[in-house]
């Protein structure tokens, strides 16, 4: 860890690592001995004006209590230590400012979203699926309009929505891209349904027809969300800049945290934290 410190070690510093040489700190020297808990002490307090107080203090004897209190803090530390950039060169930084409180709580509705217990993997075309009312209302309005309109889609419509499925099966290098697929192809088939049935049973239909098109659910789920304040407006920029902090990973065309420990803090912590 002294490697890390720029210049002289403060008095504070020397206290933290003469508690760690010394074995004082027995859940201090723990955390430290693993690569999670030294990323999370250098996230956290090797920052400039960070007070290390606390690696030294009541905490630093129990090495689970101490990971929470730095997994607390791994967000409002990480977001003013990466300023916002333009560059496209720059991968390490987001794209927007973002506000700590509010990134947690939409971090942390995630979380609850996409339970551990469940997955790992944080899918954009399921978070419909963590709104129930939306599913009923949704499945009601899908079943009704589109059992009267499925039949005279499926009579000479098929050959051609088949063929525009195709990009969507080789499109799935990153969570942007299924999405930006997915969005395409849901317009599309509305745009060529409407044709024959009119606008209400091409928007109706075109989401129904397969089971790959998860757009148009998608994006009343957030709308929703983004209204009640549990996920932003423009969730997928919103991940990516998540992801570009270091705190999600993406996987294929899927986000996860980039630690299986932030989400475990996350998924038990009370979703409404950060509201006020």
């Amino acid at each position: 860890m002294t490697s890390c410190l720029v210049g002289d070690p403060s008095p504070v510093w020397r206290r933290v690592l003469n508690a760690l040489r010394s074995q004082a700190a027995p859940g201090l020297t723990e955390l430290a001995q693993t690569p999670l808990g030294l990323w999370l002490i250098r996230a956290v307090y090797l920052n400039p004006g960070a007070d290390p107080t606390p690696l030294a203090g009541p905490l630093a004897s129990d090495a689970a209590a101490l990971r929470a209190h730095l997994l607390d803090r791994l967000i409002p530390a990480l977001i003013p230590a990466r300023p916002p950039s333009s560059d496209p060169a720059n991968h390490f930084q987001p794209r927007r400012r973002l506000d700590p409180d509010t990134t947690r709580r939409h971090l942390t509705y995630l979380a609850h979203a996409f339970p551990p217990a469940a997955t790992r993997d944080i899918t954009w075309w399921h978070i419909a699926r963590a709104t129930s009312h939306i599913q009923l209302v949704g499945g009601l309005v899908f079943g009704i309009v589109g059992g009267l309109l499925g039949r005279l889609v499926d009579a000479f419509m098929s050959g051609l929505l088949e063929w525009a499925e195709q990009p969507t099966l080789t499109s799935t290098s990153t969570p942007r891209s299924t999405w930006r697929a997915d969005r395409t192809l849901t317009v599309f088939r509305m745009l060529v349904v409407g044709l024959v049935v009119g606008l209400v049973g091409g928007f109706v239909v075109g989401p129904l027809k397969g089971n790959r098109h998860a757009w148009l659910a998608f994006t009343i789920a957030t709308a929703w969300l983004a209204l009640k304040r549990r996920l932003p407006w423009r969730i997928m920029d919103f991940l990516d800049d998540a992801h570009r902090l270091g705190l999600l990973r993406a996987v294929g065309p899927v986000y996860q945290f980039r630690h299986a420990a932030l989400h475990d803090h996350l998924a038990v912590t009370d979703i409404q934290a950060g509201d006020g």
